[in-house]
């Protein structure tokens, strides 16, 4: 859970089988009450949006919800790196130029268009 500023959080959901990470819901960016009432059943969070709304979180789902130490919250290039090594053992591997970004919520700009219009 990453805090998106402006009351939002980027999340998604995953689950553990084997020591590898299942994506079970896509990226998605919406204040953390909305996030937290999808969460059906006991979940870790991480991320500073976790920490940034611990207390949001522990209050509606109590000892459900789990925050690990502190140094789980910090998005490192080691962990990202060691996130994609599945995909290199399986000889999948993109170009730099193939890589696009995945835009979450409408950017500025696009938001003030869209009710101007």
């Amino acid at each position: 859970m990453i805090d998106a500023r402006k009351g939002q959080v980027y999340f998604a959901q995953y689950t553990r089988r084997h020591h590898e990470l299942t994506l079970e819901s896509m990226m998605h960016c919406m204040r953390p009450m909305d996030a937290v009432r999808l969460i059906k059943e006991p979940c870790i969070f991480i991320g500073d949006g976790a920490l940034a709304y611990q207390s949001l979180i522990q209050k509606e789902l109590g000892g459900s919800a789990v925050f690990p130490d502190m140094h789980h919250h910090i998005i490192k290039a080691s962990i990202v790196a060691r996130l994609g090594f599945p995909l290199i053992r399986k000889e999948h591997q993109d170009s730099a130029a193939s890589l696009v970004p995945e835009y979450v919520r409408p950017s500025d700009a696009e938001t003030a268009r869209g009710s101007s219009g």
